[in-house]
């Protein structure tokens, strides 16, 4: 029997060297996923740091919308506003 190996691709393929050769495609892999993770942790390592400061200064927009609404809440609308003006003007005409 005839072993496969780089310089007799024609030969038999045994459990041996298919396994060797998974072995090294999934070491491979690894490597590539690896390497990957290096570049992407290395180029967005500040990214964190500054959605954090971001989302702060959300929290503090949102406060201020909240605080706008609770005022705005409070105010008359319009249509009560003209009814109350008509009955000050009423008043004040008599």
């Amino acid at each position: 029997m005839i072993l496969m190996t780089k310089k007799d691709p024609k030969a038999f393929v045994t459990n041996e060297t298919l396994d060797e050769a998974v072995d090294t495609i999934l070491k491979g892999m690894d490597n590539m996923f690896e390497n990957q993770n290096k570049y992407l942790n290395k180029r967005f390592n500040g990214v964190d740091k500054r959605l954090d400061k971001v989302e702060a200064e959300l929290t503090y927009v949102k406060d201020d919308i909240k605080g706008l609404t609770a005022d705005i809440a409070i105010l008359p609308s319009r249509k009560e506003f003209n009814q109350l003006e008509s009955k000050v003007d009423k008043y004040l005409v008599s």
